[in-house]
């Protein structure tokens, strides 16, 4: 018994030098993860995904008016300055508009020679009704006329006062609207006339869609001019390292398929807050939950950028 015991004991302090043998064995091959702050301060370039833009936009070319186009004075790719004549439109439909308003115009006219009359008329009646009032007083003064008459010539003497100043005032309100009618004519007979659209800024013609001939609506877009001259890269930077970036920073600009040096700039803004990432930010692997700092990017050295070309940003932070 003692013997079986005894080798149990054995075995079963050979189970356990194996396992120990077998821990100490795993906690030599284990592999070390640094940590995000460790990782964070080993980087010395951020990579960010841009897209070149305008720095002042996208200028639209439209028509302040429904009117037809008569020509056209500038190509796609033409080189515009502030105040280019680009089309010259015509409005043709406002014939329309002017011939309904003049008809209009003659309904008031032809009204207030009717209320003219009107007063004239009445003016006559009031003249003869004010004199048989005063009579009527003068008599009833001297007892020679019934209060009951009286009283009814000076009710209609009074009905035919305020009858006039009806139709005085009626007048005033229709010449009023003559004269507003009149303005309203003047004002569209001035559409009439062949007009201009003018480029409101420099840069290059894109996006030409307009036809000569072609009627167009109030500020429908028949082109666009982009200041080629002006541009700035738009990029986002994973939230991890927002702390590291500041205006003023380097940036190198390269091709994101090529990956070939486009140039560098400087950072020029960086947004106070964290936003969500837009279809520009397509790093592979990244996590979805995580934000982006938007920064701008002015170049200053190296190729020509096209508008709307996304660039690989790589910016210096040490």
């Amino acid at each position: 018994m003692k013997k079986i015991i005894n080798n149990i004991f054995l075995i079963s302090a050979c189970i356990m030098a194996i396992s120990t043998s077998s821990c100490g064995n795993k906690k030599e091959n284990k592999v070390y993860t640094p940590s995000t702050s460790e990782i964070i301060q080993q980087v010395d370039t951020v990579i960010a995904i841009g897209k070149v833009t305008a720095e002042n936009g996208t200028a639209l070319i439209a028509s302040s008016t429904s009117a037809m186009v008569k020509d056209i004075l500038i190509n796609e790719g033409d080189t515009v300055q502030v105040g280019t004549i680009l089309m010259k439109l015509s409005n043709k439909s406002g014939n329309i508009d002017v011939a309904i308003a003049n008809s209009k115009l003659q309904t008031i006219q032809d009204q207030n020679t009717i209320t003219q009359k009107d007063i004239e008329r009445e003016q006559i009646n009031l003249a003869f009704l004010e004199q048989k009032y005063k009579t009527s007083k003068s008599l009833f003064e001297q007892e020679a006329e019934t209060k009951e008459n009286y009283l009814n010539d000076e009710s209609n003497y009074l009905q035919q006062q305020q009858r006039v100043a009806g139709l005085k005032k009626q007048l005033q309100v229709n010449q009023a609207q003559a004269k507003e009618q009149k303005l309203n004519i003047d004002k569209t007979a001035i559409t009439l006339e062949d007009y201009t659209i003018i480029a409101p800024q420099e840069g290059i013609i894109t996006n030409l869609n307009a036809k000569i001939g072609q009627n167009v609506n109030t500020n429908e877009s028949l082109g666009e001019i982009i200041d080629t001259k002006k541009i700035i890269i738009e990029a986002e930077v994973d939230e991890l390292f927002a702390d590291q970036i500041a205006v003023g920073q380097e940036v190198t600009f390269i091709n994101i398929n090529t990956k070939q040096n486009l140039g560098k700039g400087k950072i020029i803004y960086s947004s106070p807050t964290l936003m969500n990432k837009s279809i520009l930010y397509e790093t592979a692997n990244e996590a979805d939950d995580r934000r982006v700092l938007r920064i701008k990017i002015k170049p200053i050295t190296g190729k020509e950028l096209l508008i709307n070309a996304k660039v690989e940003c790589q910016i210096k932070i040490k």
